[in-house]
């Protein structure tokens, strides 16, 4: 087992900043109270903007998707990788809600990259928390409604 020290810093009563607090060992981000559900596909529809960022390599990405409220993405996004910067690569994909699972899902975004998959969770219908889960990247960040 792996026993990470953690503070906990209360923001409001639905929100809170955690933090590491063991030497060597840098961890933080937030704590969010889930609101509404339960969540599927149909709980996402509309033009979402999202950011993620992989520190350890040097990437930074912002872009913008449409979700259909069944399944299937489109979109664009800029990334800067070590200060190289590509704008406008088109994205096309899927993404997958389990209303089962307390608002966990998965996207496969393909762009002339490849193919990135995600695991995200739900905080609301206009939020979610992601992670890359393809093996060799760190890079995590927020999906939130354009309104």
């Amino acid at each position: 087992p792996f026993t990470v020290s953690t503070a906990f810093y209360m923001v409001s009563p639905t929100e809170a900043f955690l933090m590491s607090t063991d030497v060597g060992f840098v961890q933080s981000g937030p704590l969010l109270a889930q609101e509404g559900g339960p969540f599927d596909n149909a709980s996402f529809s509309g033009g979402f903007a999202f950011k993620f960022v992989d520190s350890f390599n040097g990437i930074w990405t912002l872009g913008r998707v449409s979700l259909d409220g069944v399944g299937t993405l489109t979109g664009t996004e800029d990334v800067n990788e070590l200060f190289n910067l590509t704008g406008d690569v088109a994205l096309t994909g899927t993404y997958s809600v389990s209303s089962s699972a307390g608002g966990r899902g998965t996207a496969a975004i393909t762009s002339s990259a490849g193919i990135t998959n995600l695991a995200f969770y739900v905080v609301s219908s206009s939020q979610v928390l992601a992670i890359q889960v393809d093996s060799g990247v760190t890079s995590a960040g927020t999906v939130e409604k354009q309104m």
